[in-house]
């Protein structure tokens, strides 16, 4: 068994950050191996609702469908799979401190198969893997992608070239 713990301050309040993160669309402009993602249900992201993603890891396709288990917003998510190559489970947590938000990200899991026998591997391999994330995830929002702020293309739409 496996427990990685990340956390990261972002210049941006705990609503906008939640808010970006609770729209699963977002999360390929920040998490690296992520290939695709579908909600599977309809209404708006809580408790009970479903998500089909598909990422590269370790050079092999591993689709995942996960459930959200817990959600208290603007501070506290958790999920876990339902169907993947292991059975894992995650938490998002959102504090507010000065200038922005505190964001911390948990994931535990039990590897099987190909990843038991790699768990060591693996598992500093995942640890890497999320902090880099976390480090996009700061990037993204500190820019205003997702959050309601207009980023520029280039540095001439910046001053109205």
């Amino acid at each position: 068994m496996f427990e990685i713990e990340e956390t990261v301050a972002i210049e941006q309040p705990v609503e906008a950050v939640w808010s970006f993160l609770m729209d699963e669309t977002n999360e390929p402009l920040w998490q690296t191996t992520l290939a695709e993602v579908r909600r599977l249900t309809h209404e708006a992201m809580t408790t009970g609702s479903r998500v089909l993603e598909v990422r590269r890891f370790l050079g092999r396709r591993i689709e995942t469908e996960w459930e959200m288990t817990e959600c208290e917003p603007p501070r506290r998510s958790s999920i876990t799979s339902i169907r993947a190559p292991f059975a894992w489970s995650g938490a998002y947590t959102l504090e507010p401190i000065e200038g922005g938000t505190q964001f911390t990200a948990r994931l535990q899991g039990e590897p099987g198969g190909f990843f038991r026998v790699a768990e060591p591997v693996f598992a500093r391999i995942a640890r890497r893997e999320l902090a880099g994330n976390l480090a996009n995830l700061k990037d993204v929002l500190e820019a205003g992608v997702g959050v309601g702020l207009e980023v520029s293309a280039s540095p001439q739409a910046a001053v109205g070239a």
